[in-house]
């Protein structure tokens, strides 16, 4: 769902994500091992604000206490998009964009 044209499945898959994942390392691994990390990477670009918030939260939970994840997200390159988002004008946008880049930065 996280690379449906849908914007609202975007959205939503991308806060299922980011709490089935949170302090979950088991689900943190399965989203690794399908593909959600690249997506995810990828929504960080959209154009759509509305799926900015969902995805770097995602991000966040994904990078939390998981260095694989971490160096898999450092490798696609989702720090440049963070800190685009983090000069956001939308508080959540700003705010999980700061999260996640402290969890890839600094963990």
């Amino acid at each position: 769902m996280l690379r449906s044209p849908e914007v609202s499945a975007q959205r939503l898959s991308s806060c299922a994500i980011c709490n089935i994942c949170a302090h979950h390392p088991a689900n943190q691994r399965q989203a690794r091992e399908a593909g959600a990390l690249t997506a995810l990477v990828d929504l960080l670009a959209s154009e759509a604000v509305e799926v900015l918030a969902p995805a770097a939260g995602a991000v966040c939970n994904l990078a939390m206490l998981c260095p694989e994840n971490r160096e898999e997200l450092l490798r696609l390159g989702a720090t440049s998009s963070l800190h685009r988002l983090v000069l956001s004008p939308v508080p959540p946008v700003h705010g999980n964009a700061l999260a996640a880049l402290e969890q890839l930065v600094d963990p």
